[in-house]
This record gives C-alpha cells, structure tokens and sequence, in this order.
C-alpha cells in the first residue's frame, strides 16, 4: 500500500511539473508574439522596383504601407490589391517582406492592348482584361479593336465585365495564340458570336475562325495563310473562311462574291 502511495504521488509529481511545463511554454510564446507585434519586427523602409509606370511615392500611398506598421501585420494581399486597383496602369504589384525591415514592392506594367469602341469614345483595356482608361477620344496605333457582347462594367483599375462572361476569356486566349505564333497585323477581334470568332488583319482581311472551341488548333495555319497572301497578293482585300478545318477559302471583294480554295494541306 505503502508502495502504491508513493507511486501515485511520484505519478502526480509528474503531471504538476508537466502542466507548469506546457504553462511555461505558452507564456514564454505569447510573449514573443506580442513583442514581435509590439517591439520587433516594424517597418523601416518600403522600396519600389520595377517597371515604373508610377513615382514609389504613388506606389507606396495606394499600398497603404506605413513607415512603423509591424511587418507581419501588413496584409501583402491587401496592399497588392490596392495598388492594382488604385493604379490602373500596374498590372501586378508582388509585394516581398524582409526581416531587416523593408518591404519590396515589385511593379508589373499593364500592357495596353485592346480597345472597346463606345461609339463616341474609347475604353483601354490591358490584354489581360483590366480596365486602363476611359472616355478617350483617339487610341494610338497597336491596339486591336474588340467586338463583344455589351460591357456591364468598365472601371478603371478593374477587369472589364461583358455581357457574356466567356468573352473576355475568349479574347484572351486569341491574344495568346497571336503571341504564341508571332502573328501581328490584326487590327480587330470579333467575339460577338462564338460559333463564329473573327479577326481583322491589317484593316483589310477579315478572318473567319469559326468556333471558339476550334481556334486553338487553327492558328498556326491561320499565320502561314496570310503569310502565303502577303507574298503572292500584298493589296488583297476580302475575306478568308477558316471554318473548315484545315483548309483556307479565298473571297475578294468584288460584286460576284466568288470564293475560291486559297491554302490547304
């Protein structure tokens, strides 16, 4: 019994130093946290790199950033957004914390690409879809006119919003595929109807790619077609039907309308 008596104790003994173990180790990290958020750990300087579409002092107001703010506090998140939204013309804003005291911001221009025609004025959208400005008058050269479903939404700083939600990603991914197959020259993009996407290539080709689903797969053939016709027929203005795969149908613009089988495999 005796025996027992002591094993109980030793066994009570035991948990106590343990409890005061687990309490230690809590106070002892509770107190690091809160002289990380109190003492340690501020802000002491705040560094703009990148493109500089905008003076760091821009930069740094719409990130909300201050001199003294605690490091792990700042929302890396909340500030990029704030710069994104507050200053059209930066695409992404990477926002890197240091524990020597300095947050880096890292600012991504916005690439001014596309352009909707309101009919008396024009929106200036990036060709990842964010708003750049709105209401101008005249747009420079480069920019490819787009053709959609109504806009819902044109906020500067903001992706544009249409009518039909998968245009935008449809015109996206056209842009990726001119990109990708290094073709230039299109000067407008039509995807108001998605069984029938179109493009306009050097203001006098229009280009019939059919459906959205299909573009994709027709593209590279899309370039060495009007590669051929800017070597045998430079002034060609008319049409040329890609809908049917793999092959490319030839119409002028004359009066009968003919249209003639120009490239296939």
């Amino acid at each position: 019994m005796r025996r027992r008596s002591r094993l109980i104790k030793m066994k009570k003994r035991k948990i106590k130093r343990l409890i005061a173990l687990f309490i230690g180790v809590i106070i002892i990290i509770a107190v690091a946290v809160t002289l990380s958020l109190t003492v340690f750990f501020h802000v002491d300087n705040v560094a703009v790199t990148g493109d500089e579409v905008y003076s760091s002092e821009d930069v740094i107001d719409a990130s909300q950033i201050n001199i003294g703010d605690n490091m792990f506090m700042t929302s890396k998140k909340k500030a990029a957004a704030g710069i994104e939204s507050t200053l059209p013309y930066v695409e992404t804003a990477e926002i890197k914390r240091n524990l020597s005291g300095t947050i880096t911001i890292k600012i991504t221009a916005a690439t001014a690409k596309l352009a909707i025609d309101n009919g008396d004025s024009f929106t200036l959208v990036s060709d990842k879809g964010k708003v750049l400005e709105d209401g101008l008058m005249t747009i420079g050269d480069g920019i490819i006119i787009i053709d959609s479903s109504p806009v819902v939404s044109a906020v500067p700083g903001e992706n544009v919003e249409f009518q039909d939600n998968d245009d935008l990603g449809i015109i996206k991914n056209v842009l990726t595929l001119l990109d990708s197959n290094e073709l230039s020259g299109i000067t407008s993009i039509d995807v108001s109807n998605h069984s029938n996407v179109k493009m306009v290539y050097k203001e006098r080709v229009t280009v019939l790619l059919g459906l959205s689903s299909t573009i994709n797969d027709k593209m590279n053939f899309v370039k060495a077609a009007l590669t051929r016709l800017d070597s045998d027929n430079p002034d060609f203005t008319g049409s040329i039907d890609f809908t049917i795969d793999k092959k490319a149908y030839l119409s002028p613009q004359r009066e009968d309308n003919t249209t003639i089988p120009f490239l296939s495999p």
